[in-house]
């Protein structure tokens, strides 16, 4: 089962935007689409890894209320 924290480009999509700047990511487990997240590059991979757990804990969350209210 791989997990993946793929860069997805910049947010605002400017043209000669800071290569070390803010970017979107997402967390697939398989092809499944967890979370979203946005990272700024220069900030690191342990940020970045530590975004993407926030992130996917929101969306565990987020999916545990909508079940309890089917």
């Amino acid at each position: 089962m791989p997990i993946i924290i793929s860069n997805m480009g910049s947010p605002n999509r400017i043209e000669g935007e800071d290569p070390g700047g803010l970017r979107r990511y997402e967390v697939k487990i398989n092809t499944e689409l967890i979370a979203t997240f946005d990272h700024c590059r220069r900030d690191g991979l342990a940020v970045c890894l530590r975004l993407a757990a926030e992130a996917v804990d929101a969306a565990n969350k987020q999916q545990k209320v909508k079940l309890k209210f089917l």
